[in-house]
């Protein structure tokens, strides 16, 4: 992946201005504007979901996210049907296998939600 943004980690400083490194040393990329006073909290909110974002997301290609989140929505849905199915089933209690895709269903049911904002 080709990075064309400027890499992070970013931080917010004062007027919502977002700046790339450390923050002695900082570079000034953006401004998160505030103009209007009734906004005020709206700017503020807007500089810390842009760093957040770009702080998370760092080594991750964007056009990649929508699959990842199929990919998970898919690997869930063949989960759910294995359970129903009962193709988990063992005569060994508990099943090691069984507990594991449990444990990873729910972290990925979970980061699922999250990332549709379901959560």
């Amino acid at each position: 992946m080709t990075q064309k943004h400027t890499p992070g980690p970013w931080i917010v400083g004062r007027g919502n201005r977002i700046y790339m490194g450390a923050a002695m040393e900082a570079r000034e990329i953006a401004v998160a504007t505030r103009s209007d006073p009734s906004i005020r909290a709206q700017a503020e909110a807007n500089a810390a979901r842009i760093v957040a974002c770009v702080n998370a997301c760092e080594g991750i290609n964007p056009e990649a996210v929508p699959e990842i989140v199929k990919a998970l929505g898919d690997l869930l849905d063949v989960v759910n049907w294995l359970q129903g199915s009962g193709n988990m089933k063992s005569p060994i209690v508990p099943h090691p296998f069984g507990l594991g895709v449990l444990g990873a269903k729910a972290q990925a049911r979970a980061a699922l939600a999250k990332a549709r904002g379901e959560t």
